[in-house]
Order: C-alpha cells, then sequence, then structure tokens
C-alpha cells in the first residue's frame, strides 16, 4: 500500500488516477501539478515492515509545446527497478571528508578561543583601570530585636571589610 503527500492511504482497492497493482506498483494516470510531493511504499508480511520513499516531481508545459500539446511531465525518482530488485543498494557516501572536518572544527575552535581571550584582556584591562576606587567598604547594619526587650545595644551597628 502507498501513502500520498497528502496522507491519503492508496490501496489496491482504492478507484482514482491513482491506483496500485496487486504486485505493488503504483499508477498516476493524468500526472497533475498537485500530484507533486513524497510517496511513501509500506510493505509488510510475516517477516516484517519495510517502508520506502519515492517523490513525484509533475511540470506543467505551455499548451505550445510542440510534440505534446495540453500534456504534463512526470518524473518518480528512488523508485527500484528490476535491476536493483536482487541487488544490495550502495552507501551513500558521507558528503564532507576528514580533512574538511579538522579544518572546520579547528577553525570554530580557534575563534572561540580568541573571543574568550579578548574578553579576558578586556576584563583585566578595565580592572587596572585607574580611578577613584575604593579598596575599603563600610556596612552599617541593625541587629534583630531579643525576645528580652529593647535596649541602647539595638542602634545600628558599622563594620569595615578589606575589599580584594
Amino acid at each position: 500500500m502507498w501513502l500520498s503527500p497528502r496522507k491519503h492511504l492508496i490501496s489496491t482497492k482504492t478507484n482514482g488516477r491513482l491506483t496500485v497493482f496487486p504486485d505493488g506498483t503504483l499508477e498516476v494516470r493524468y500526472a497533475q501539478i498537485q500530484d507533486n510531493g513524497t510517496y511513501l511504499c509500506i510493505a509488510s508480511n510475516a517477516g516484517g515492515n519495510d517502508t520506502m520513499l519515492a517523490h513525484l516531481h509533475v511540470r506543467s508545459y505551455s499548451p505550445d509545446w510542440p510534440h505534446q500539446p495540453n500534456k504534463t511531465f512526470a518524473f518518480i525518482s528512488n523508485q527500484p527497478n528490476e535491476s536493483d530488485a536482487n541487488s544490495t543498494r550502495a552507501t551513500v557516501p558521507f558528503p564532507f571528508d576528514i580533512k574538511t572536518l579538522i579544518i572546520a572544527t579547528t577553525m570554530g575552535f580557534i575563534s572561540f578561543l580568541g573571543v574568550v581571550l579578548f574578553c579576558l584582556v578586556l576584563l583585566f584591562l578595565w580592572s587596572r583601570g585607574k580611578g577613584n576606587t575604593k579598596h575599603n567598604i563600610e556596612i552599617e547594619y541593625v541587629p534583630r530585636k531579643s525576645d528580652a526587650g529593647i535596649s541602647s545595644a539595638d542602634a545600628p551597628r558599622k563594620f569595615n571589610m578589606k575589599m580584594i
């Protein structure tokens, strides 16, 4: 059975322009622009399930096209053919080679370290900058009330801290 791009199930019992033959082949009669998309073939038996994608590209040609006026052209890709039926599929090569990956990773790492180093230098220079800086801070606080009542010791207290 097949699943259309609009998520409609197409089986051997489906009537219309999209039909499935008993061998599982999907036929699109009079392909139209709205038939564009990726169709999903779902195969199942006692051994399990498997799926395969087929991409249908429909292009409309102008009526003055000399060979087939008022027709559309459909191209189906990723369809297994009979020569592939008994052979194993070739694996798709990895899109990047090791050299490209190493260079890209190194460039990213160096860029990151450069920005971090620049920020650290700015922080160092800013901290060493001349100006009105205090090296001591005086903190004034009021202690909590005790249960015994108010005493003269509850006045605000001060202490001096040295900033490093």
